[in-house]
């Protein structure tokens, strides 16, 4: 009896341990992806965005409601140039990141100096330091600066752990480059990987059989005390 009772609060536990889970999605990014300003010489660069709510038929989506922790970590190599001769050297993942209420983003010839914000006003902030205007961020010709209002790093090797504000529908991921024209990804490795922790509630089943082990627990106290 003692036995039994023991298998099934071990049983018990299992399914409660089951009830909580991992989930990662891979994202690949194009290499001439990104949401800075540009020079008239680029080539047109779009940006990756990934819906937080797949109920939207979204291509690209994750189930991530405001406070949602999540992970984003930067995946693969590319090339920054194309060499005068010989193979391009690729080099881990430069990617940046930031979160938007829309899916918009609009084209750098309709901007001008100090308004390069191809995102616009609908950008979130995640707790997160700011990419400052680095070198390599200002656009190839002109050094036009790229500092962008909320957007962050996404490491490679690492990756980084960020909560989902409060109105955000999208994550929108790009490379951080200045001239996106001689960007290459001849592995096809380049990408994201996003990781969240899910907590589930446990099922209405797993419960009653909780209560019912504990139960069966009890009374077989209550009949040995006698």
């Amino acid at each position: 009896m003692k036995r039994a009772l023991i298998l099934v609060l071990l049983a018990t536990v299992a399914c409660l341990s089951a009830s909580a889970g991992v989930v990662m999605t891979n994202f690949a990014v194009n290499p001439t992806q990104g949401f800075l300003y540009q020079s008239s010489n680029d080539v047109t660069s779009t940006a990756l965005f990934i819906s937080l709510n797949c109920t939207n038929n979204a291509t690209n989506c994750i189930n991530a409601g405001a406070g949602t922790s999540i992970t984003i970590l930067g995946l693969g190599l590319q090339c920054f140039f194309a060499p005068v001769s010989g193979p391009c050297t690729e080099s881990p993942a430069l990617l940046g990141g930031i979160f938007d209420t829309t899916n918009s983003l609009v084209a750098s010839s309709t901007l001008g100096v100090g308004n390069v914000d191809r995102l616009g006003a609908t950008t979130l902030n995640a707790g997160q330091p700011d990419i400052s205007n680095l070198s390599y961020l200002n656009t190839f010709f002109g050094g036009v600066n790229t500092t962008i209002p909320n957007d962050f790093f996404i490491p490679d090797a690492t990756g980084l752990t960020v909560v989902v504000p409060t109105g955000a529908n999208y994550l929108v991921v790009g490379v951080l480059d200045s001239f996106y024209a001689d960007n290459t990804d001849a592995s096809h490795t380049l990408g994201v990987q996003i990781t969240q922790n899910i907590a589930s509630v446990p099922e209405p089943a797993t419960v009653g059989f909780m209560g019912a082990g504990l139960a069966g627990l009890a009374l077989w106290r209550r009949r040995r005390s006698r």
